[in-house]
């Protein structure tokens, strides 16, 4: 099926005096580690960007938003056509609250505890002293691929707000202005989420497996847990491969990820899948318009015009010695591009090299 994909990453970012991807002793896009000098000479990390940090953590556990996440995440929503553009409401209130919606969200799921922690780490550098840009020494994600900017959506459509989202989300998140600018920005090159619309109604196979063995990890098939349920399947590579897989297309070509959640939302739905493998074909993705195979199964192709309907069942002509008829009930998945896709598993009857009639 084509759809708009949403790629939730886990992006981690730095502002640099005097910073430049000039400055990157290695390739943008490249992986790095926690131990590699990113620069030849040291930089200083601007002391507005840490003040405005530690100020957004201060609020947040005043307000105690830790114990209403969706709220922010509402609120993310209902001020999404300004996120990208701040700089135009320097000094005004609507800039210092945006300012708070796009940092929280880098925050958000974080315990009490977690955002101290946070608050410590950006305390320590607030000194105004230069340092060596290396993620181990700037409490940053201990590897990943490097780049020299970000945009407003990135800071905003991150995997911390993938536990919270609904189709409204989804359907607003691309009115997020996407202009770029200068960061030192991380994007993990351990897994990769991924998130896209469908009807209630539409086959998604290994919709129920999924489903299955989220209620088997977490007791629920419901999104009361799904922060605690993605953080988990991160650490737990070992679980995924349990997991069926469907496939996203980009550039011609198909790329497996696992499905691991269904999120349904009135008449429609919201897959949820994670790449462990391709992260870095992705990396640079936002939303995305492309195919996704959600039917990854094998099946068999016939003319829909192969296909006749006698009541409420549905048969496919068969041929033996190209003369003799035998009428064969058959179940059809689903018709698309004038053909008709009987899947395998539910054809048993049929074999490949099947010979069948097409009626004009």
């Amino acid at each position: 099926m084509k759809t708009q994909v949403y790629f939730f990453k886990d992006v981690d970012y730095i502002d640099l005096d005097n910073f430049s991807a000039s400055d990157l002793v290695v390739d943008e896009g490249s992986k790095v580690n926690g131990y590699t000098a990113l620069t030849s000479q040291g930089k200083v990390v601007n002391q507005d960007y840490l003040n405005s940090q530690i100020d957004t953590i201060n609020q947040i556990m005043t307000d105690k938003s830790y114990n209403n996440w969706p709220t922010v995440v509402d609120d993310i929503q209902n001020n999404f056509s300004g996120l990208g553009k701040i700089k135009s409401q320097m000094g005004s209130d609507s800039q210092k609250h945006k300012t708070f919606l796009i940092n929280a969200s880098r925050y958000m799921g974080l315990s009490v505890d977690e955002l101290q922690q946070k608050k410590d780490q950006l305390t320590a550098l607030n000194d105004g002293k230069t340092r060596n840009i290396i993620l181990g020494e700037l409490n940053m994600q201990s590897s990943g691929y490097v780049y020299a900017s970000l945009n407003s959506m990135e800071k905003v459509i991150n995997e911390n707000l993938l536990p919270y989202i609904d189709k409204s989300f989804l359907d607003n998140a691309g009115t997020i202005d996407r202009q770029n600018e200068t960061a030192l920005k991380i994007i993990n090159n351990d897994h990769l989420f991924a998130a896209f619309v469908m009807k209630k109604d539409d086959v998604l196979d290994g919709q129920d497996d999924a489903l299955s063995l989220k209620q088997k990890y977490v007791g629920t098939k419901g999104s009361e847990k799904n922060n605690v349920y993605y953080q988990y399947l991160i650490k737990r590579v070992d679980l995924l491969w349990g997991y069926p897989e469907i496939a996203v297309e980009k550039d011609g070509k198909a790329y497996n990820c696992y499905l691991i959640d269904v999120i349904e939302d009135g008449d429609y739905k919201i897959p949820v899948v994670i790449f462990k493998d391709y992260v870095n074909i992705f990396a640079s993705d936002n939303i995305t318009n492309t195919n996704v195979d959600i039917q990854n199964f094998e099946v068999y192709k016939v003319p829909e015009s192969a296909i006749t309907h006698e009541g409420d069942k549905t048969y496919l002509t068969t041929l033996e010695k190209d003369y003799f008829t035998n009428k064969v009930e058959v179940k059809v998945n689903k018709e698309e591009n004038g053909k008709a896709l009987l899947k395998v598993s539910d054809n048993p009857q049929l074999s490949v090299g099947t010979s069948y009639r097409v009626y004009p």
